[in-house]
């Protein structure tokens, strides 16, 4: 076996090396009769094993080929059609979310208005409340103390005509001393 081995490592030349040196060709051919012979048929070998190997790159290749036809029709047959679809549901679901967040920013516009108009009924409320408040505190007012209180102090201090309208008894009907007739200083 182990010359078997050596046959095949004499047999196996570097042709590359040989190419580039062709004084050794003919050196080798000089020793070597058989050697033209042997170096042709390892040629043929190294090119045997290269039409192997790119028939098996070939092979690849059409397998590759294959796998990417069958991609392609599964894309034009199952993809594409679910695609066209799902385009056509995002397209519908936008437009859909489009109305929607119109709708919805015309309620809080509503809303807003509605809220602003609250806004001016409580402050009217509470400012006609407190006009009602004060229109009947001072009602009670004159009531309890027998004088309009919206006549200026200087007229009551004169004498005038809240004292000569309420008379001795005040409009609560209590007997009371004028104000004016305490405040006035006698001369």
């Amino acid at each position: 076996m182990a010359s078997k081995a050596q046959g095949a490592e004499k047999d196996e030349f570097d042709v590359k090396g040989l190419n580039q040196d062709p004084e050794k060709i003919k050196m080798l051919m000089k020793r070597d009769p058989k050697f033209i012979e042997r170096l042709i048929t390892q040629l043929d070998k190294n090119m045997h094993k290269m039409m192997l190997q790119k028939k098996a790159k070939l092979d690849e290749i059409a397998q590759a080929e294959k796998e990417i036809e069958t991609i392609n029709s599964q894309i034009k047959s199952h993809i594409t059609p679910n695609l066209e679809r799902l385009e056509g549901s995002i397209k519908s679901k936008r437009e859909l979310r489009d109305q929607v967040k119109q709708q919805c920013d015309a309620e809080f516009a509503k809303v807003k208005d509605l809220e602003a108009e609250a806004r001016a009924l409580i402050q009217k409320s509470r400012h006609t409340a407190g006009k009602l408040y004060r229109a009947t505190a001072t009602q009670r007012m004159e009531e309890a103390r027998g004088f309009s209180s919206s006549t200026p102090t200087t007229t009551l201090l004169k004498g005038g005509a809240a004292t000569a309208t309420l008379g001795a008894t005040g409009a609560a009907g209590r007997s009371t001393m004028s104000t004016t007739a305490a405040a006035k200083p006698s001369t």
